[in-house]
């Protein structure tokens, strides 16, 4: 075989690579851009009945039902006398209802908590209006209690569908008794 026939067959395999290559190389791209982009949508989910139909996702951010069906129940396992689980409150708050609860039962008090109305006034902080019922056998008093709530967000379980957590609860105090406090 002759020189330049090797060499112009060795050129020609060379081409041949380098085109190869290159079109390993976009095909690649294309495909990992193609998985990136079926990964980042809501997965396809069929309900297997008499009829299988495709369901349709919620989003993961909780909704201001969800946010205020929360609150009922975190505030209630937060105050409540007869209240047990605590699946929903950080361990600052469970130390805060514990030390809460051992001076109402010392003092042979129940209290129960009721919310009217839950307004969301920046990202993890909601002003609350609240009832607090405080009885003693056949005495039962109802004082408004408005609450300052922050709660953070967690990974939705079993035990913790809402994927919520109180983290803090503040008693909010208004703006007429901070002017009554500054003038006496």
């Amino acid at each position: 075989m002759r020189f330049h026939v090797a060499l112009d067959s060795l050129e020609k395999e060379n081409q041949v690579l380098r085109f190869s290559v290159i079109g390993l190389l976009v095909l690649s791209v294309v495909l990992c851009s193609g998985i990136l982009y079926a990964s980042m949508k809501d997965p396809l989910i069929i309900e297997r009945a008499c009829f299988s139909r495709s369901l349709t996702l919620a989003n993961a951010a909780p909704t201001k039902e969800e946010i205020a069906g929360f609150l009922e129940m975190a505030l209630r396992e937060r105050f409540n006398s007869d209240s047990e689980e605590s699946r929903l409150l950080t361990s600052d708050q469970l130390t805060a209802r514990t030390r809460e609860q051992t001076e109402l039962s010392k003092q042979k008090l129940v209290q129960k908590i009721f919310l009217n109305q839950v307004d969301l006034t920046e990202e993890g902080v909601l002003n609350v209006d609240a009832d607090r019922f405080i009885s003693t056998g056949d005495v039962r008093t109802v004082l408004r209690f408005p609450l300052k709530v922050e709660i953070a967000k967690i990974t939705r379980t079993d035990s913790n569908p809402y994927g919520l957590l109180l983290t803090d609860v503040q008693p909010l105090i208004s703006n007429e008794k901070i002017k009554d406090k500054e003038n006496k």
